[in-house]
């Protein structure tokens, strides 16, 4: 089993002049001149298996403090050539779960859609930016007010079975 290495370009799609983001799922196609490449990086494709969603994680784990955006903003495209001087991005797909390896592409181009995000993690996208370790810990916190918060309800509940034995 050989690791493939993608290299990858991050961009910013412009926003035009006195417009607005708005509601959108992605786009097919953005010509070149629309998008601000950000950096570069790599990728390593160590298990064969790896999905478009992880691509997404890993940019966010990794850079989400600098580029602060949910994972529904992001598309992975690669560059075609219209003629000599235009290139433009194609939308490679749509599909997080979709592996890399099923594409014949090294050089790849995740690009942050101008756009507003309207998906199911809208209110938590402070915890995409977040590493696993700290997201445990915050888990783990949960866990234990949780636990003290069910042992104060039994209390209440049998205080309350208690005094309610008594009036009767």
């Amino acid at each position: 089993m050989t690791e493939k290495i993608f290299q990858i370009s991050f961009g910013i799609e412009k926003q035009p002049q006195n417009e607005e983001p708005k509601i959108q799922q992605n786009n097919e196609e953005i010509l070149d001149e629309d998008v601000k490449i950000e950096g570069y990086f790599k990728f390593y494709n160590y298990i064969q298996n790896v999905t478009i969603g992880d691509l997404k994680e890993y940019f966010l784990t990794n850079f989400g403090k600098k580029y602060p955006y949910c994972k529904c903003l992001f598309f992975v495209y690669y560059k075609k050539s219209i003629n000599s001087n235009t290139n433009k991005y194609k939308l490679l797909t749509t599909l997080d779960d979709k592996q890399l390896s099923e594409f014949e592409l090294s050089n790849l181009y995740l690009i942050k859609i101008n756009s507003l995000c309207n998906c199911e993690f809208k209110n938590y996208s402070k915890y995409m930016i977040m590493k696993k370790f700290e997201i445990i810990s915050r888990l783990k916190d949960l866990d234990i007010n949780n636990e003290d918060k069910k042992k104060k309800i039994f209390e209440l509940e049998k205080l309350n079975s208690e005094q309610n034995s008594e009036i009767l």
